[in-house]
């Protein structure tokens, strides 16, 4: 059986995805929270894929996934982050078959980068761009109009990341309208978006977490009437 090492530094986010790579996938995922655990996983077991959780990438990360290189580890490294920042993501695929993955993500994109990178000996890296903000958003659910106040902590083209006081209704799968409040500006944004996952603890400020992935008003649209 294909063996993933799992280090992150939340237990509850470490717990919801090895339960989902086990369910969905046929590996079974060790867990580990510190580099001490990483390495003593990698010396007891044969270990076919590392994913790392970490921040904001910091020159530390990838120095320390090097020197796991250097140690002897040899097969694909994931690393799930808030913020890839300037990191040469190609010339570290490429070399080092060092990848990431940047929050907030589909779980499907997880799963299917996963058994891509247990199989394939080339896989090609997405980059996207995300910029750090402290913004503060109102989110509305389509289906109930709940509306709850949050701050949005990073942003790319593709989706944003959000904190809140305290746990909302809201689940994986909702549609949203998301008002962005641009205090500078006097101003508001509006855009449309999915949530594709939560945490209890966020890595921003502590709060609960929402990652929404941006969608077109014509899918909010189609998705709603589907639903009907």
């Amino acid at each position: 059986m294909h063996r993933v090492l799992l280090s992150c530094k939340s237990v509850d986010d470490a717990r919801f995805i090895k339960s989902y790579i086990e369910t969905e996938l046929p590996y079974e995922v060790v867990l580990s929270f510190d580099p001490k655990g990483i390495e003593a996983a990698l010396k007891a077991r044969n270990i076919h894929l590392l994913m790392m959780q970490t921040g904001n990438l910091a020159a530390q990360d990838i120095a320390y996934a090097r020197q796991l290189r250097q140690n002897g580890f040899v097969y694909p490294m994931l690393m799930i982050t808030d913020a890839i920042g300037d990191t040469n993501v190609e010339e570290m695929s490429e070399k080092h078959k060092i990848y990431f993955l940047e929050r907030p993500f589909e779980l499907k994109a997880l799963k299917g980068l996963a058994r891509k990178l247990m199989v394939s000996k080339i896989v090609p890296q997405q980059v996207y761009r995300r910029y750090r903000t402290n913004l503060t958003a109102t989110l509305e659910t389509f289906i109930s109009g709940e509306k709850f106040h949050t701050h949005m902590f990073n942003l790319s083209r593709g989706g944003a990341y959000f904190e809140a006081n305290k746990k909302p209704t809201m689940q994986v799968g909702d549609l949203l309208r998301l008002k962005v409040h641009l205090a500078d500006m006097d101003r508001e944004h509006h855009v449309h978006g999915r949530i594709v996952w939560q945490t209890h603890k966020g890595h921003a400020a502590g709060g609960f977490g929402l990652g929404v992935k941006f969608m077109k008003s014509t899918d909010i649209y189609r998705k709603l009437l589907d639903k009907m």
